[in-house]
């Protein structure tokens, strides 16, 4: 198993530990106008995504650890393509329940939906519409970006096809009036494990 895959996997256990899950109707959406990189961990280097080096690639944003990370895949993205490890938006397949195949997602309005096999990736693309209820959202976060406490599970935003978690309603409400102005804050290193 090559590191990224690895990466993916340790990034889908520390999240299934939380046991916070969301069904994407439970959540009201956030807009803003950045729009959040579809990795956490740069496909040249292997390090932290720097949410400063971004390169968009098709209808994804992929993230850069540096400028020279993002330079070496501009010069030819389909050399470097395959190495970007996306963060799912959720842990366990939507269709089977099992654990995640980090080769096996499915980018749909934006979000990056994992799943455990082809099998089951091919029935979720056959009617993604039909299927995109049983799919359970989990925070990309475990602290609040805004006051570094704990997350309140009852406390969450849809943000850029992704679940932001925040210690309580206040913090929640101040990051949903200017979400773009506060993204920067969501903190993803406990998945760099």
């Amino acid at each position: 198993m090559n590191k990224f895959a690895m990466t993916l996997l340790m990034t889908v256990a520390l999240l299934a530990g939380t046991g916070l899950t969301y069904a994407i109707d439970e959540l009201e959406t956030a807009e803003g106008a950045k729009q959040l990189p579809v990795n956490v961990v740069c496909p040249m280097s292997g390090r932290a995504v720097n949410p400063d080096a971004t390169s968009k690639h098709g209808d994804e944003v992929v993230g850069f650890c540096c400028n020279n990370c993002k330079g070496n895949f501009d010069e030819n993205p389909s050399e470097h393509i395959s190495k970007v490890v996306r963060l799912t938006v959720n842990t366990k397949c939507p269709m089977s329940g099992r654990a995640l195949n980090p080769e096996q997602t499915v980018t749909y309005k934006g979000r990056t939906v994992g799943f455990c096999c082809g099998d089951c990736k091919g029935n979720f693309e056959a009617d993604p519409a039909e299927h995109i209820a049983k799919v359970e959202y989990t925070p990309v976060n475990t602290k609040c970006p805004m006051s570094d406490r704990a997350i309140n599970p009852e406390a969450v935003s849809l943000y850029q096809g992704r679940v932001v978690a925040f210690c309580c309603n206040n913090c929640k409400g101040n990051f949903d009036e200017n979400p773009a102005e506060h993204i920067s804050k969501v903190k993803v290193d406990n998945r760099k494990k």
